[in-house]
């Protein structure tokens, strides 16, 4: 991280040299970027306001970042910054019209104009920063890469429009002479500098990373020479700059201008103070925290810190995300594709990790994620732990918990005749997802009356019109092969339900699920140490989501029992921002890397396999 960080400021320092904050190649041309303008913090707005800025982990970020430390917009302007990974979440950002300003690679600012959305652009600010890299010491031109694989960043961008652009004028096909792959940025450069690709197009700060860690690697052909050569001209290329919208502009005249005059002093300020540049970046920019669980609270405060700028990876103990909206809500009420599209446009567009198939407290401890540099941990693991009834016939195999069989429910063959023991949220969908996989009859069974159902009236409603049948009062003492034995309840005088000895009733039934809660796993807990629980086993946490171990905090069912998904969502929300408030607190991280100049090993281009006589 450090190295990359230290990279953004240098290649951010190369960049601004050769930017210009406005529309063309000269910042006099604009008086709001001009340096003879009035200071930027010499206006204000007259009432509060909060703009929303969509900035890429780059150096259009850094003079940002400045703004909101320094106030240069007055201290009745608040800058909600909001990191894009790629030009689709970028394109999504503005479709979706959430944000007010962007860092726009160009060929975005021209795709959204072209398809008539109201966008416009205020400055160009980033300029000749393309190379096209290479570990192949008898490359020289474009020609050379006929038969070769070419690796490039984001594809419609710049980088790419210009990658391809220069191949067909050395007469080579994309797709024929030349096989054209793509990934992030990220990714092309960690190939790059590993050996494991040989041709790539890469932009700054990634140019210099790749640099510094492979000595192989060298910039064989710059993009602002090969525009000059092909076009005859002294043209730069300009490659990225600020939009806004038409609205925006015209609602916000003065604040507009007042942006442009507060960037272009903060493009100079990161020039004249690298350091300090390059520690508001280490504080706002790739800082690690790590989310345990991958349902709905986990989800929510995953995407939030990974839109405020944090590097997040998701930890989850089952091979897919969603937690209890997968694994507990039927397919027919929420459908995994919609999870499956999540995935893609809010997990992987933000260059959000997942670790699947991973459970906290076993193998890798909370203490284990600290060491490994994660700043803040979120528990949000729910409640995965079947409440069992301790009445015998329990462990038979016509016999389900609730939890168990709808995480899979095809898995279970309970018959055609299914008792559910329980009336909750859960047990309405054990039953109606019993009979879409062909029970002919299935009957909800619960110790109170039918006012003390605890699932909500339409669930209940939509059951009953399903066929679902229900016997209430009816207290269960024991399972058996071939159904349940129930014994009647009364309620006495003080309002509570009492079992009648002697009112056992057997009641034939296939198969019995049993949907009466869930409670929490304590692996976890027991492996962490600081962290505190109630009696139930949930996690006791403050009104900001803190748990009593400093830097963990806790939020959904894992602390308020079993509840809905827009609960969890909704304090999720709560406890992401006293997570970003709780991070952007702790001082910078000064701790040398005791490996930083090591050298790294090189892989032989040759054939290794052939020579290792592997066959």
């Amino acid at each position: 991280m450090k190295r990359a960080l230290a990279s953004l400021v240098a290649s951010a320092m190369l960049l601004f040299a050769l930017a210009g904050c406005s529309n063309g190649n000269n910042p006099a041309e604009n008086p709001a970027a001009s340096p003879t303008s009035p200071p930027a913090s010499s206006t204000q707005a007259a009432e509060p306001v909060t703009i929303s800025v969509g900035v890429p982990t780059a150096p259009p970020a850094l003079p940002v970042l400045h703004m909101m430390e320094a106030g240069l917009l007055g201290e009745n302007v608040t800058i909600d910054l909001n990191v894009w990974n790629s030009p689709e979440e970028l394109l999504a950002m503005v479709q979706g019209g959430e944000h007010d300003l962007y860092a726009f690679p160009l060929t975005v600012v021209s795709t959204l104009y072209n398809k008539g959305l109201d966008v416009r652009l205020m400055n160009v600010n980033t300029w000749g920063v393309t190379y096209f890299m290479t570990t192949d010491p008898a490359f020289e031109t474009w020609a050379d890469l006929a038969g070769k694989t070419v690796y490039i960043p984001l594809q419609s961008s710049p980088p790419d429009a210009l990658t391809q652009y220069f191949l067909n004028e050395a007469g080579l096909t994309v797709g024929e002479d030349v096989e054209i792959v793509y990934a992030s940025t990220a990714e092309v450069a960690a190939l790059l500098a590993s050996g494991e690709a040989e041709y790539a197009t890469l932009i700054e700060p990634q140019v210099t990373s790749a640099m510094s860690q492979n000595s192989e690697v060298r910039r064989a052909l710059s993009f602002e020479e090969e525009w000059q050569r092909v076009t005859g001209t002294d043209t730069m290329i300009p490659n990225a700059g600020f939009g806004t919208t038409q609205g925006f502009i015209d609602e916000n005249p003065e604040l507009t201008e007042q942006f442009q005059a507060a960037y272009a002093e903060s493009v100079q300020w990161v020039l004249d103070h690298p350091a300090e540049a390059a520690a508001l970046a280490e504080e706002h920019l790739g800082m690690k925290a790590a989310v345990v669980g991958a349902g709905p609270a986990g989800l929510t405060i995953a995407v939030l810190l990974a839109r405020w700028g944090y590097d997040i990876t998701i930890f989850d103990a089952r091979d897919k995300i969603g937690g209890v909206m997968r694994y507990g809500i039927p397919n027919y009420r929420l459908p995994d594709s919609v999870l499956d599209d999540f995935q893609y446009r809010h997990l992987e567009l933000k260059g959000i990790h997942v670790r699947p198939n991973t459970t906290i407290g076993k193998t890798i401890t909370i203490d284990d994620l600290f060491r490994d540099g994660y700043k803040s941990v979120f528990i949000g693991a729910g409640l995965w732990k079947a409440n069992a009834m301790h009445i015998k016939g329990e462990t038979l195999g016509n016999v389900a918990f609730g939890i168990d069989y709808l995480a899979n429910s095809k898995a279970f063959r309970l018959g055609d005749d299914i008792a559910v023991i329980g009336v909750g949220n859960s047990a309405m969908d054990c039953a109606r997802t019993a009979i879409r996989n062909g029970a002919r009859h299935v009957t909800c069974y619960a110790r109170r009356d039918e006012s003390c159902i605890s699932a909500s009236a339409y669930e209940v409603s939509y059951a009953r019109l399903e066929g679902v049948g229900f016997r209430f009062c009816k207290a269960p003492v024991e399972i058996r092969e071939n159904g349940l034995i129930c014994r009647d309840t009364v309620k006495n005088e003080e309002g509570k339900f009492v079992q009648v000895e002697g009112s056992e009733t057997f009641y034939p039934h296939t198969g019995v699920i049993v949907s009466v809660s869930q409670g929490s796993e304590s692996n976890l807990v027991k492996t962490t140490t600081g962290i505190e629980t109630n009696q139930k086993g949930l996690l006791t946490v403050s009104e900001d989501g803190s748990t009593t171990r400093e830097g963990v905090f806790a939020g959904g069912d894992a602390v308020m029992g079993a509840r809905t998904v827009v609960e969890a969502v909704a304090i999720a929300k709560q406890v992401a921002e006293s997570m970003d408030k709780y991070m952007k607190s702790l001082p910078a991280d000064t701790t040398p890397d005791p490996y930083a100049d090591i050298p790294t090993f090189q892989t032989p281009t040759s054939d290794v396999l052939g020579k290792q006589e592997v066959k």
